[in-house]
């Protein structure tokens, strides 16, 4: 993580390109550092993804650890779909029951809309009728994006009813109930998102979002003010708590000038997001990345931006 510190400062500092060397040994140190592997792509010079000669080097210095041929599927380009399926088949090859490597691959088939096999690999034979959240809960994503909206949250409805600490399926329900109309169930979800997260700002973008649907001004206007508190840097907050077509006289939503309540909107809402180029793995908690987090894909910050599901 020393080597995550010094990249930081040294690309704040003057873009040094000595960053990328040091982002480059944090990764071949920790391999599940995924803040060091999201700068490695984004610092690359034009043209040049460093990340993936990475993964690709990391694929045969330790070619027995299934996170190594996960890593490398998630930083491959879009177009190079078949070569992301190989490696997500080697990985669950080392490690049947990888639950980020099911997921992954669920996401990739439906994106190239493979939607049969990608409901199916929401269910693995190995997992028996004891499936997994993650697994659960893209099952109910597929069916959104296939364009069965009212199925989907139904079925998200009943993975959040048995897991209610899963905060992407709190989103999820957020997301699509707004998109039919049921603002009461938006509002519902976006408080247990608040519940689950009280340190982020999202969820309250969130929750003032169903509060505007609800005719509710002045509560829209407070959230906002709190998640403008917490974080500064949170769009959605600024734009909105100074746009006159949301002031209490002015209840209309959305305003023009207000954008989404997700910080930024990623696959895990429809259909593409940050790290793998599109995928965050179906366990997603808001925070801010740091250098000295191991983040899982999940984004919680736990020791990793992803091992998801716990």
């Amino acid at each position: 993580m020393n080597h995550g510190f010094l990249a930081d400062f040294l690309w704040r500092r003057t873009r040094d390109p000595r960053a990328l060397e040091h982002v480059a040994q944090a990764v071949r140190l920790e391999p599940a550092y995924a803040w060091a592997w999201d700068q490695l792509r984004d610092w690359s010079p034009p043209g040049e993804n460093r990340a993936v000669a990475l993964a690709r080097e990391l694929t045969g210095t330790r070619t027995g650890e299934a996170d190594s041929w996960l890593r490398l599927a998630q930083v491959l380009p879009d177009d190079q779909l078949t070569e992301r399926l190989a490696a997500l088949d080697r990985a669950l090859e080392l490690n049947p029951r990888h639950i980020r490597t099911h997921d992954l691959r669920a996401f990739l088939l439906a994106d190239a809309g493979r939607y049969d096999e990608a409901a199916a690999a929401c269910a693995p034979a190995v997992f028996g009728k004891d499936i997994p959240r993650t697994l659960a809960g893209r099952a109910a994503w597929v069916k959104f994006v296939r364009g069965n909206v009212k199925g989907a949250l139904a079925a998200m409805r009943e993975v959040a009813a048995a897991e209610p600490d899963y905060y992407w399926a709190w989103e999820c329900i957020a997301d699509w109930s707004e998109s039919l109309g049921e603002h009461q169930v938006q509002r519902e979800a976006a408080e247990r998102m608040v519940r689950l997260s009280p340190r982020s700002a999202i969820p309250l973008g969130y929750l003032a979002a169903a509060e505007f649907k609800l005719e509710r001004p002045e509560a829209a206007l407070e959230l906002l003010r709190r998640a403008f508190v917490l974080d500064p840097g949170y769009g959605y907050a600024g734009h909105s708590r100074n746009c006159r077509a949301i002031s209490p006289a002015r209840p209309r939503w959305p305003p023009k000038c207000a954008s989404s309540p997700r910080k930024d909107r990623g696959m895990r809402h429809s259909r593409g997001s940050p790290i793998c180029s599109a995928w965050k793995s179906a366990t997603h908690t808001p925070s801010t990345p740091r250098p000295g987090r191991s983040r899982t894909r999940d984004g919680s910050g736990r020791s990793r931006r992803r091992s998801r599901p716990s």
